[in-house]
């Protein structure tokens, strides 16, 4: 550039000419409050273009006699400011036009990434509290999930001398170790999206899951419904799973059925998914098992009492099938934390009817048990009161009175008196006759 002006300007001009250049530059970055960066940039491009403008002018004004060198300096500021302002004003346009264009293109490409991952194809996307297994050529390849304050205990760092985890227990889900942080960098948009692999080679895991619920009616009963569903996840969630033992036989010989509700969660997908098949079915089909060989050691009314007692009957009864959910956590990843029974009903009418019969029974005794209660509590009331009036002149002659009166007695005669009392009966006097006999009670037929 500076050779093209050695034609038209001194060498005082040149100097003049750089002067010029830098405080057109500098008035506008005050003026606009441009950072260093941009003051920078827009002079080296002002520069590059007016190494081809500037001599241009210059040497169509050099033409003129009349036209000064200070005119031509004039010329030159006036130059640099609009070449300094069209590249600023362009500048901020382009850059503002490419990063709307920037994220335009990428919202999209989140999306079509999105939906790719709802299809499992390339991505894949979990829900919370929910893992999925993924296979290689109908081979499990790995699994990924989505769980807060949960995860696999192969990302677990291992401890210094600790022997390396099988592909079983990698798949374990363990709490999130404290102190430890997570690695893992997801791009805006694209949070809880993993990269699966290449379609049709890798391939998430679909299964058929079967599941038993509890559903209530108009009628407010509760019936049970089976639905079935081929899934491409697992619950890690706790839940509550219902099963139905139907006609099991309890001590009393009474065919029964019982309602249980379990609950639990998975604690290995692996073992869930790959050691057994259909894991909920087949775990609850050994809970019931171990629930009806419960019911062969408990009566009728020991086991209503299980249900109906306030006391956590879920540890208890767990307790009792303790053997049984421990195994099926060992073998097949699914933790039993309660089981409840939720209903003791009998099997058929036979049942009903004995059971309707050992009720009327039960109810009978109880009676007998209250009223015999009762009996005793009167006993020792009118003893403690004869004791106190005792100490009274005339006291049990009139507390012997005082309970003919109460009595439902008819016909009272004393042997020993002189006189043949009077007992008031239905609100009415009567006059009791001398007696032929040795004084005798007669009680109300």
């Amino acid at each position: 550039m500076w050779n093209s002006l050695k034609k038209t300007l001194p060498s005082k001009g040149r100097v003049l000419y750089t002067f010029a250049a830098v405080a057109a530059l500098a008035f506008l970055a005050y003026l606009m409050d441009w950072p260093a960066w941009e003051t920078l940039g827009i002079g080296l491009t002002v520069l590059a273009a007016g190494e081809y403008l500037v001599p241009f002018i210059f040497r169509s004004t050099a033409k003129n006699p009349r036209n000064s060198q200070r005119e031509q300096l004039i010329a030159a500021i006036v130059l640099y400011t609009i070449l300094a302002y069209t590249v600023s004003s362009l500048s901020l346009m382009l850059i503002t036009t490419a990063g709307l264009l920037f994220a335009v293109a990428y919202y999209l490409a989140a999306l079509l990434v999105r939906e790719l991952a709802l299809r499992n194809l390339f991505w894949s996307l979990v829900e919370e509290g929910t893992a999925r297994a993924f296979t290689e050529n109908n081979r499990f390849s790995f699994a990924i999930m989505s769980y807060s304050g949960r995860l696999f205990a192969g990302d677990i760092p291992p401890q210094p001398g600790a022997s390396p985890l099988s592909q079983v227990e990698r798949w374990e889900v363990k709490d999130f170790p404290a102190g430890m942080t997570r690695n893992r960098f997801y791009l805006p948009l694209l949070v809880n999206i993993r990269w699966i692999g290449f379609p049709p080679f890798n391939d998430v895991y679909r299964y058929l899951f079967v599941w038993t619920s509890l559903e209530q009616l108009a009628s407010l009963q509760r019936e049970f419904k089976t639905s079935d569903k081929i899934i491409d996840y697992i619950l890690l969630q706790s839940d509550v799973y219902a099963s139905k033992v139907p006609a099991a036989e309890c001590a009393d010989n009474i065919p029964l059925d019982i309602v249980i509700l379990v609950t639990g969660h998975v604690v290995n997908p692996y073992k869930a998914l790959f050691r057994v098949e259909r894991w909920l079915e087949s775990s609850l089909n050994l809970i019931d098992a171990a629930t009806r060989s419960l019911a062969g050691d408990k009566s009728y009314e020991e086991l209503r009492k299980l249900k109906d007692s306030s006391t956590n009957i879920a540890e208890s009864l767990r307790g009792l099938l303790a053997d049984t959910t421990d195994w099926i956590e060992k073998e097949w990843g699914f933790k039993t934390t309660s089981i409840r029974i939720h209903s003791v009903d009998p099997a058929s009418k036979l049942a009903e009817e004995f059971i309707r019969a050992t009720t009327q029974v039960y109810v009978a005794e109880q009676k007998k048990l209250a009223d015999t209660a009762e009996g005793e509590g009167l006993a020792a009331r009118d003893r403690t009161h004869l004791d106190a009036v005792s100490k009274i002149t005339g006291g049990p002659e009139m507390f012997k009175w005082l309970q003919i009166a109460s009595s439902k007695l008819t016909t009272y005669v004393d042997s020993n008196a002189g006189i043949v009392p009077t007992v008031p009966v239905g609100g009415q006097s009567q006059q009791a006759q001398p007696p032929a006999v040795p004084a005798q009670v007669t009680p109300t037929p």
